[in-house]
């Protein structure tokens, strides 16, 4: 299945040799911005044809192909690159696209993005329809999957909390509140706790947790966080990477999800309630003292 424009012009591989060795040569010409993101137009070109050879053999979205990549290559991040390069792509003709609308309801994510529902774009192009809807009821049950797992988390944080030191001083905020997790008036402590892996946390999540109780000392738990963050984090906030592997994480009783993780090439750990629930008393107890 090839895409043709309007006038029935058809997306050949060798019309998009044509387009990126002219991508190649803008660097040769005197006046012309060589670098987009940091990279050259010769690696961009180089990505853009990566990315087009993997479309024709799964329907993929941004993020996943970067984590494609990333496995490839070793670390780094390739969000980039691979945003650009399947945008191009889309853009110029050569690849499909098909929108899938997440609902997402955590109030920090809201804050943040100012949306209440994240959308990801899954492009193809010589695949069958049936594995591009595949793909979508994919990115579905692992978002779903991702909603419930936040939520069951906070209940987990706030039920630790109360048995540390008694319901009386633990106030807790609904899901949905931009407003810290746990507020420990008597201790003057807040704390907050997320399961993003794939977005990990960053500057502005971090502010926004000290702006209502600026004279509290705050607990950020979660599995990742932006170099930024490691890197200027205010003085009266503590961040702790939990569970330590920084991945995605789903209860002991959940291996049956691996499946959906697996379509999206996502890595994923395991981990008891009960281990769970006994490093958070940890961290709290030590954060707390």
């Amino acid at each position: 299945m090839m895409r043709r424009d309007d006038f029935g012009y058809i997306y050949t591989p060798e019309q998009l040799q044509i387009d990126l060795n002219f991508l190649r040569e803008i660097e040769r010409w005197g006046g012309i911005e060589v670098r987009r993101g940091g990279y050259s137009h010769k690696t961009l070109a180089e990505y853009i044809a990566k990315a087009y050879n993997y479309s024709s053999l799964e329907p993929v979205y941004v993020r996943e192909l970067a984590r494609i990549w990333r496995k490839e290559k070793g670390r780094g991040s390739y969000i980039f690159l691979a945003s650009y390069a399947l945008r191009f792509l889309y853009n110029k003709g050569y690849l499909y696209r098909e929108d899938v609308d997440v609902d997402w309801k955590e109030g920090s994510m809201k804050k943040e993005t100012e949306r209440e529902w994240s959308q990801y774009h899954i492009y193809y192009r010589s695949v069958f329809k049936y594995e591009v809807r595949f793909k979508a009821r994919a990115v579905l049950r692992l978002s779903r999957l991702g909603l419930d797992m936040a939520q069951r988390v906070e209940k987990e944080l706030v039920r630790v909390c109360r048995g540390l030191y008694g319901r009386a001083n633990v106030s807790a905020t609904a899901f949905e509140s931009p407003f810290p997790d746990v507020i420990l008036s008597k201790y003057n402590k807040i704390i907050e706790i997320s399961t993003r892996s794939e977005n990990p946390i960053g500057l502005s999540y971090v502010r926004s947790k000290t702006e209502v109780y600026p004279d509290y000392d705050v607990l950020i738990i979660a599995p990742a966080f932006t170099k930024g963050v490691w890197k200027n984090t205010p003085r009266y906030v503590t961040i702790k990477q939990y569970p330590e592997f920084g991945s995605s994480f789903v209860w002991d009783h959940l291996r049956h999800t691996k499946f959906w993780f697996d379509v999206c090439h996502r890595d994923v750990q395991f981990i008891s309630v009960f281990d769970y629930r006994k490093g958070l008393e940890e961290l709290i107890t030590d954060f707390v003292g």
